[in-house]
C-alpha cells in the first residue's frame, strides 16, 4: 500500500491524524468500560462489514492506481452512458 502514496504527508496533517486516533481510541477504551455485553452476531456483522468495506476500498485504490499508470480502459467510457443517451 506504500506504493500508492505518492506524496508526502506534511507534519501537521499527521499530527491531526494521531489526535484522531488517539481521541478515538481513548473514547472507545471508556464506553466500553462503561457498557460491557458478551459478543453477539451484530458484532461480528459490523466486524464482516468492516472487513468487507476495507477490502472493497483497497481493491478500487489498486484498481485506480493500475489505470493511472496504464491510463487506457479496457472498455470504452461512452459505453457507461448509453444507458443516458437511451430516448
Amino acid at each position: 500500500m506504500f506504493d500508492l502514496l505518492k506524496r508526502k504527508i506534511p507534519y501537521g496533517e499527521s499530527q491531526i491524524a494521531l489526535f484522531a486516533f488517539v481521541l478515538c481510541g481513548v473514547v472507545y477504551n471508556l464506553v466500553v468500560l462503561i457498557i460491557s455485553f458478551p459478543i453477539n452476531g451484530l458484532d461480528y456483522f459490523a466486524i464482516g462489514l468492516f472487513l468487507i468495506g476495507c477490502f472493497l476500498n483497497s481493491s478500487g485504490r489498486l484498481i485506480i492506481h493500475r489505470y493511472k499508470k496504464n491510463c487506457s480502459l479496457s472498455i470504452p467510457l461512452s459505453s457507461f452512458f448509453t444507458f443516458y443517451n437511451a430516448a
